[in-house]
């Protein structure tokens, strides 16, 4: 349902296949390792969970100069906007449901904030870059492309909110970047975002536009919402360090060196 043919026969015929004989697996998700023994046969006991961890350090290090890495000034974002951190792979990443959203909310009230993709080009992104042009968005809906790291923080920080409608993830780094900078968050209703935003998200069926827009309609109505999302979002991030996730992938190592995972 997301991919051309090709690549769906790529990934059933060559990757799956790899997948199922290797001895052991790391899931970066629960959420992961189930579908990986729900669509693909994978024997559960070859997979082990360790979640991506935040670096906080990184993070700061690469705010420390506000000035230089300033990215309202960089990408002259001028208005409010509502962030989108993701590479632009079409359908998997429902750039086009957020877009019908976001136009649905402009017919209603043409002072709500501008939208920002942050991301590379990636499977048939021109499709995505076409809508914003048919629909004559280009003024309020912006395509960044690749960002340089040391404007990230600056991104997220300033943002109204934090969108990220994907059907379909393994994890969801760039939600738990959100929560980390203390953005508002309002993301698909899939089982691998609930595990990794806990009760932090404002939650969408992302097949559904008029939801994903209710959902963003009530946030940017309800100022004390924000904060509350906001500090949630903050407290959660911090379950989700690289100290903790590396841990958990050596104990992963240490244990199938001694023989105890086979």
């Amino acid at each position: 349902q997301l991919y051309t043919l090709p690549r769906y026969l790529y990934f059933r015929w060559v990757v799956a296949p790899l997948l199922k004989r290797q001895r052991h697996l790391h899931a970066i998700s629960h959420a992961t390792q189930k579908e990986l023994e729900t669509f693909l046969g994978v024997d559960s006991s070859k997979i082990h969970v360790a979640h991506l961890g935040l670096s906080p350090l990184r993070l700061a290090v690469q705010a420390s100069d506000t000035k230089t890495n300033n990215a309202r000034g960089r990408y002259e974002l001028n208005n409010p906007y509502m962030l989108y951190v993701s590479a632009l792979d079409h359908k998997r990443k429902n750039h086009i449901g957020l877009l019908d959203a976001y136009e649905s909310l402009l017919k209603k009230d043409s002072g709500i904030p501008d939208l920002v993709f942050v991301g590379p080009d990636f499977f048939q992104a021109d499709v995505i870059h076409n809508e914003i042009k048919r629909r004559e968005l280009s003024e309020r809906v912006r395509a960044l492309g690749y960002v340089p790291d040391r404007y990230m923080p600056s991104l997220y920080r300033e943002a109204t909110l934090f969108l990220h409608p994907s059907t379909l993830e393994g994890f969801g780094y760039p939600l738990l970047e959100a929560m980390y900078f203390g953005v508002p968050v309002a993301c698909a209703d899939i089982e691998v975002f609930r595990e990794v935003g806990g009760d932090v998200p404002l939650f969408f069926d992302p097949h559904s536009p008029r939801d994903i827009a209710n959902c963003i309609e009530r946030l940017l109505g309800d100022s004390s919402l924000r904060e509350a999302l906001s500090q949630r979002g903050k407290v959660r991030a911090i379950d989700f360090s690289v100290e903790k996730s590396t841990a958990e992938i050596l104990s992963i190592y240490e244990r199938i060196l001694a023989g105890q995972c086979d």
